[in-house]
């Protein structure tokens, strides 16, 4: 894991071509902070891979303890605020990180390559999940309902323009 500033997350995220990602599915459920592991999994399960992906904090409503203890485990120091993307590189790595983000009062997102699905997360323990295809969404929504998770706003096609990221 390597950490970013915010300039570098934006030439990451434009090399990428996120900037232009169409994003027309969107579900969101309630993050079930009392099994957040299964969570992870279930939201990873799709992804056999990743080439990289990024979890960038977005905003700190209280102090981030689980994401600072997991970045000083990880041999990184600086504080977030300066640096508060974080690249990884297998799916091991995301789900590490993204259990010790979704432990902590933060906003965050969540970009991924190969692009299938991207995650908006925020301290009211929503989780907003975004796709480019229905068939990349309905059935890990349909997973966690199955797993008790409370679904606050079915798989829908976004209204109006299609979203080209969602923290554009």
């Amino acid at each position: 894991m390597r950490t970013m500033t915010e300039g570098a997350f934006l030439d990451w995220r434009r090399s990428n071509r996120f900037k232009n990602r169409t994003w027309r599915f969107a579900a969101t459920v309630h993050t079930p902070l009392e099994k957040l592991g299964w969570y992870v999994d279930t939201l990873l399960e799709p992804v056999e891979s990743v080439r990289e992906a990024v979890v960038r904090v977005t905003e700190v409503v209280f102090e981030p303890r689980s994401l600072i203890t997991y970045r000083k485990g990880r041999g990184i120091d600086e504080e977030l605020w300066k640096t508060p993307a974080h690249l990884v590189s297998d799916v091991q790595d995301l789900r590490g990180l993204l259990i010790a983000t979704f432990s902590d009062w933060v906003d965050f997102g969540v970009y991924m390559i190969p692009a299938r699905f991207a995650l908006a997360a925020d301290h009211d323990e929503l989780t907003r999940i975004f796709a480019s295809k229905k068939s990349d969404l309905g059935g890990t929504v349909a997973q966690l309902r199955e797993g008790g998770v409370e679904v606050i706003e079915p798989v829908h096609r976004l209204s109006g323009m299609p979203r080209t990221g969602p923290w554009v």
